[in-house]
């Protein structure tokens, strides 16, 4: 995919801005096309340089077509009981195409909350609402999912899936728990943040 779609394809927006938010996939693949441009790198190399790096995340990489030798243990995912072949969307990153285990994710969200690979203001911004209009208790930031609690307070958190697998992160800043869970089968319902968050109790 080349940013060049934009002079040729531009889609009108779903909403008024700060109206509300609605998630595409395809924007974060057009980031991360823009941090190739600005940086002049492919994306896997810049990440490995500012996130991976610098957080000790050594197993972690980004897909890379080119390079599957990278991959450290790949795990098959499954859709019930029938493993998933390769798929020609894989080789898209910026919205998915992050390989990395849990401890590694741990890792990323300690460097998080100690300012490491975002320094506090940026947080803030990212961890606050930016459909400021949108009535309810959910709500986007930039990047994650912000949900308010009666007893937790602000929830931090996203949900991922893909070919065979999901994803789970979800983060109380005020408490400073964590809970990540990835899963290499895709089958049933998501958890709801609610049922996973009440396992802190």
């Amino acid at each position: 995919m080349s940013l060049d779609i934009r002079e040729t394809y531009y889609p009108h927006g779903n909403y008024p801005p700060n109206k509300r938010y609605y998630y595409c996939n395809t924007n974060y693949i057009i980031l991360a096309l823009i941090i190739e441009k600005v940086t002049n790198q492919p994306f896997s190399t810049y990440v490995q340089k500012h996130i991976f790096d610098p957080v000790g995340m050594q197993p972690s990489v980004i897909y890379d077509r080119t390079n599957l030798g990278s991959l450290h243990l790949p795990v098959q995912g499954y859709e019930g009981s029938i493993p998933w072949e390769d798929v020609y969307l894989n080789g898209c990153v910026g919205d998915k195409g992050v390989y990395s285990s849990t401890e590694d994710l741990y890792k990323f969200d300690r460097a998080l909350a100690l300012n490491i690979v975002l320094s506090d203001s940026l947080k803030q911004m990212a961890f606050s609402p930016k459909s400021r209009n949108f009535k309810g208790n959910q709500n986007y930031g930039y990047g994650f999912r912000l949900k308010e609690d009666e007893e937790y307070g602000k929830i931090v958190y996203h949900t991922g899936w893909w070919k065979g697998f999901r994803s789970y992160y979800i983060k109380v800043p005020e408490k400073d728990q964590t809970i990540i869970v990835l899963n290499n089968v895709k089958r049933g319902r998501f958890f709801r943040i609610s049922e996973l968050v009440s396992l802190l109790n």
